[in-house]
């Protein structure tokens, strides 16, 4: 059984995840379906739901999120593509009892988070490029806005350092827990993770 069930929305993301863990010595395996097995710490499995409805992508979230793991990881886009807030709906469904929180920026390619919203070098994510996304046009910064009433605690970050902080204070948090967050997540998880690493 997996110790980190990591769900990405498309193939890059999932790639980017694995890649993550990887480096750190900790073997992750890659699917595009869930597989019967997993001997791997670290399963990652793409869903190929960010340009689906958000029902569609709900329901193919929710089937990958049926695998174990200690750990439920989310990998989101970095600038809030996607269905984010209908993927993360569908595991807490399944896991009623988790804690969830996100952790939505990624200094090293300039995401940044200040008062729950979203920034793009500086510039608020819907005042960027990403507002005229062909297929996912970025309408708001608000990430509370973002996830409506999803109970969640929404993790501001300007450096690498705020991100490994958050991470590491919801990992060492009691019971079951979902963690959301752009690739900046995984790699957090990944340093903190106390496996044998190869």
């Amino acid at each position: 059984m997996p110790e980190i069930l990591a769900i990405a929305d498309d193939l890059t993301g999932a790639l980017e995840t694995g890649a993550k863990f990887s480096g750190l010595g900790i073997p992750s395996l890659v699917a595009t379906r869930p597989p019967g097995s997993c001997s791997h710490p670290v399963l990652v499995i793409d869903t190929e739901s960010r340009h689906l409805s958000p029902d569609e992508a709900f329901a193919a979230v929710a089937l990958a999120a049926g695998m174990p793991g200690d750990l439920l990881y989310k990998k989101t886009d970095s600038t809030l593509r996607g269905n984010i807030a209908a993927e993360l709906r569908a595991l807490l469904t399944l896991r009623p009892h988790a804690r969830m929180v996100y952790v939505p920026a990624y200094p090293a390619l300039g995401r940044t988070v200040r008062n729950g919203h979203l920034y793009v070098d500086g510039v608020p994510v819907h005042e960027s490029p990403f507002a005229r996304d062909a297929l996912n046009p970025v309408a708001d910064s608000s990430i509370a806005r973002l996830m409506g009433d999803l109970p969640c605690t929404i993790c501001d970050g300007e450096s690498e350092d705020d991100v490994r902080r958050s991470v590491s204070e919801a990992m060492r948090g009691a019971g079951p827990i979902i963690l959301a967050g752009p690739a900046s997540v995984a790699q957090a998880i990944a340093e903190l993770l106390n496996i044998p690493r190869q």
